[in-house]
């Protein structure tokens, strides 16, 4: 696997990782012994049977390659959001954009999340509880 940081702007900066044919292998271990399995199940029917499975098995094989990413990129816009990028085996694209009040907002929840647990055991911080939002952002009285 080999990550790379590509700063574009001091706006932009892309974050991208590949994978390599080892990589995707080890990944889908388990769904590739599977396809063998069943590849040599086949084999100990008879001739006339074989044939018809051998487009399901085409199917399973594209459908596990669908599924593994061989490329994923993060592409960080200050100010705007954040982008993620992930193309497959089959070189299928997809893209989704992350606004950053969306992001904000997750963060906040959580943050509310794990102080209303960590107070209902008692073992709240002095620094957490002291947490306040101002104007939907997370700041210190």
């Amino acid at each position: 696997m080999r990550a790379a940081r590509l700063a574009r702007s001091t706006d932009v900066v892309s974050y991208e990782v590949r994978k390599s044919a080892i990589d995707v292998i080890a990944e889908n271990a388990w769904w590739l012994a599977a396809l063998l399995v069943l590849v040599g199940c086949l084999y100990t029917v008879a001739e006339e049977s074989r044939t018809r499975w051998l487009p399901f098995l085409f199917i399973y094989l594209v459908a596990l390659l669908c599924r593994t990413a061989v490329c994923e990129r993060v592409v960080l816009f200050r100010g705007l959001g954040v982008q993620l990028e992930s193309t497959n085996c089959l070189a299928a694209r997809s893209r989704m954009f992350l606004e950053e009040n969306d992001i904000e907002s997750v963060l906040i929840n959580e943050v509310r999340r794990a102080w209303v647990v960590l107070a209902c055991f008692g073992l709240a911080p002095d620094s957490v509880s002291s947490l306040a939002l101002v104007d939907g952002r997370v700041a210190r009285p």
